[in-house]
């Protein structure tokens, strides 16, 4: 008797009436009995039928290129593939094995109509998957839209997932800690380190019941937009890795890249904390992660605090010399070192890189000598305080006009109203009065919204002021001889900016804005290879380039 193997395939968007692995397996069965058949392997597998390297697949062709199989039995075409070109493929290498392909749902004729039939077959079995794959995206998308929100079991930190409901609960014993630590971080000023050994310290157990709070899970609590009250779909999608591992892997997709926004699906969820404070502490995060430490291998002060004047972009740190980096190290253009290096000369950035070790010390110089001018310290103290709270008397007025305003329309429809009821104006015309109402109330609801949000990011954002009254306590302690995490963590609490336009170094962030000359030592930051490609682009080749 001729030996046969069957093999059965499902995939979690193909678990329809008739193709479980189960069913698949007994009508294969009986087919092979009613064809004189010998089975000696069954393979059940879950995979997409997109793929070509399945691991069961895999086992009934090394068999077939044995010697050891006559023949594969599969329930239908699309069981074996749903890609027409995989399928053309596999039918070619078995047939040239000696191993045919019997279709229990779809026998197929060796004529020239037979293959025509088969290969028609094959190509609606492509169609259908790219089919089903939309039907489901878009079913999804209709219930996001309906606030639907889908989630795995680990529900993020202060959420219950409620799984039949298609929903998130608050936690409040969670979410008690949710608000502290977005407190810590706005009003405190507290680092990602800094709150997880807090947290560490008063015992408060993950959301495994572990009591380690890393960086990157308080990281990951403070910039999720649903503690806001908005929950995302959609915000990665699959893509193929660029640096794939050896082996097999359930899917050929296997990573990730980021969407864009305007492609998430979005749904509206319970919030923890308010929208202004998730706000105000967004840019900070996307500054942390622009200045951490594992982005440079060697110690610059300034790191992300310097921008080219003459082209807008932000200067990086250069080390020239890997023996002494100490002694070599400077910080560069972008748009003259990097990103244009093979343009031409006249086309590229012209701002000279600097030495690191006179920028830090202007900088820092500078630094030391507003700090030191109580004076100064005071007057800047009172212009400032009288700054924000003129901006906020200014947002208490526009906001009390808008109240006014949303009173006048309230009184206005009730007057048009009582208009109707006593038959003066007819129903068109109270129509026509009631849109026009409720178009200007609906202007007023954002307007408010927006008031509230600024009044109360001026409200969190009062840690400048905060810092500037730290300055004194600061230069009383010396801070000329503070260490170099000390004076890196004062400039960062500042958000000091420095602008380098050629030997002028303009200072933004302290007490007052200041532009410092410098002396560049180094005019030319490119190596001996640029150089020759310099003048090759420009032109001309000199004696000691040859």
């Amino acid at each position: 008797m001729k030996t046969a193997a069957i093999y059965a395939r499902v995939s979690t968007a193909d678990q329809v009436k008739g193709t479980s692995l189960d069913g698949q397996v007994e009508l294969c069965q009986t087919f092979a009995k009613e064809q004189g058949l010998t089975v000696i392997k069954i393979v059940r597998e879950d995979a997409s039928g997109a793929r070509l390297d399945r691991k069961g697949l895999g086992e009934i062709r090394d068999m077939a290129w044995a010697g050891e199989l006559e023949a594969v039995i599969v329930f239908d075409p699309d069981r074996l593939s749903r890609s027409m070109a995989h399928m053309m493929l596999l039918v070619d290498e078995l047939e040239r094995y000696k191993a045919g392909i019997l279709f229990v749902n779809a026998p197929r004729e060796d004529t020239p109509e037979g293959k025509m039939l088969f290969g028609i077959r094959s190509l609606f079995a492509e169609y259908e998957r790219e089919k089903i794959r939309e039907r489901t995206r878009r079913g999804k998308q209709r219930r996001i839209e309906e606030g639907s929100v889908f989630m795995s079991r680990s529900s993020p930190y202060g959420y219950r997932y409620i799984v039949g409901e298609s929903r998130i609960e608050i936690i409040e014993e969670e979410a008690v800690w949710v608000r502290r630590i977005y407190e810590w971080a706005a009003l405190e000023g507290l680092s990602l380190r800094k709150i997880g050994r807090r947290l560490d310290e008063m015992g408060v157990p993950t959301k495994q019941g572990g009591h380690g709070w890393y960086s990157n899970v308080v990281a990951s609590i403070l910039g999720n937009e649903v503690y806001a009250g908005i929950w995302h779909y959609g915000k990665r999608a699959s893509c193929e890795p660029r640096n794939p591992y050896k082996g097999t892997r359930k899917h050929v997709k296997s990573s990730r890249e980021r969407r864009p926004r305007e492609e998430w699906l979005s749904a509206p969820v319970p919030a923890i904390v308010d929208r202004a404070l998730y706000d105000a502490i967004q840019p900070q995060l996307a500054r942390n992660k622009a200045l951490s430490t594992r982005n440079s291998k060697y110690p610059y002060l300034l790191r992300g605090m310097i921008v080219c004047a003459k082209c807008g972009y932000k200067m990086f740190g250069l080390c020239r010399s890997v023996g002494q980096p100490k002694q070599h190290l400077s910080y560069a253009c972008t748009g003259r070192n990097l990103k244009h290096r093979f343009l031409p000369i006249e086309e590229r950035c012209q701002q000279p890189s600097v030495t690191a070790a006179d920028l830090e010390a202007l900088v820092w110089g500078e630094v030391v000598r507003q700090v030191s001018d109580q004076k100064l310290l005071a007057d800047t103290l009172a212009e400032r305080a009288a700054q924000k709270d003129s901006a906020l008397r200014k947002d208490e007025l526009e906001l009390e006009a808008l109240y006014t305003r949303e009173a006048a329309l309230a009184r206005e429809a009730d007057k048009v109203l009582d208009l109707h009821l006593r038959d003066i104006i007819d129903v068109a015309t109270l129509q026509t009065h009631m849109a026009s109402i409720r178009q200007q109330q609906s202007g007023l609801a954002p307007a408010k919204a927006e008031i509230q949000a600024r009044m109360a990011s001026r409200e969190l954002s009062g840690g400048s002021l905060e810092a500037i009254q730290r300055l004194t306590e600061a230069a009383l302690a010396g801070l000329a001889d503070c260490t170099f995490e000390e004076r890196r963590e004062f400039l960062d609490a500042m958000g000091v900016m420095v602008y380098l336009d050629g030997a002028n170094a303009t200072i933004t962030g302290l007490i007052t804005d200041r532009t410092l000359s410098l002396t560049l030592r180094y005019s030319k930051p490119y190596t001996r290879r640029n150089t020759r490609q310099d003048a090759e682009l420009a032109g001309v080749l000199c004696n000691d380039c040859q």
